[in-house]
């Protein structure tokens, strides 16, 4: 893994904090998993496997329960 710089504004960061609370994943997990399902819906020229919580997150909203 590789360490980067993200610029967030005021009102971006404490939603951020807000989401990855609620969600029980740290900030950097839940900025993983937006990149990889950005990334994903681009269908760039490489195949992007998302994290685990990206797929789990995605089943959620879907309404699966992962049983």
């Amino acid at each position: 893994m590789e360490k980067t710089t993200v610029y967030l504004t005021s009102q971006q960061k404490a939603a951020l904090a807000r989401a990855a609370h609620a969600d029980g994943r740290s900030e950097a997990r839940l900025i993983r998993d937006g990149i990889d399902a950005e990334l994903a819906r681009r269908a760039i020229g490489e195949a992007v496997a998302p994290y685990d919580g990206a797929v789990a997150a995605t089943r959620e909203a879907d309404g699966e329960t992962g049983h």
